[in-house]
């Protein structure tokens, strides 16, 4: 899959983005700091996922700061399956458990520092 860089992302929740519809990636621009490797494997599984399941699939964070999945799909998609999308991607929320966990632990420090420089410190 192509990288979406024409598309800005300025949703700070969203990680990354995988679609299946026009074969592109793109990391959102907040989360271009992270090591390589964490970033090859958010590739690596975003993309594998939306050719599995098809449709859009975004790594996000939830309202909670926690790693979650969004899917979505066409409406004249009728080969994509809810069930099994939302099924795998569970089992790669748990198997991916540490690298999100660490991303989730990377996203409350970003936080953390551009609230103490908006406060001046």
């Amino acid at each position: 899959m192509d990288n979406l860089n024409d598309n800005i992302i300025t949703d700070e929740n969203i990680i990354c983005i995988a679609n299946s519809y026009i074969m592109k990636y793109y990391i959102n621009k907040l989360f271009e700091n992270l090591p390589r490797d964490v970033k090859d494997e958010l590739k690596i599984t975003l993309v594998s996922l939306a050719e599995e399941v098809g449709g859009v699939i975004t790594l996000m964070f939830d309202e909670d700061g926690l790693v979650s999945f969004g899917i979505n799909h066409e409406e004249e998609d009728y080969l994509f399956d809810d069930i099994s999308a939302g099924l795998i991607s569970k089992k790669i929320l748990l198997e991916k458990k540490d690298l999100f966990e660490q991303i989730e632990v990377y996203n409350k420090a970003i936080k953390l520092l551009r609230e103490q420089e908006l406060d001046g410190k």
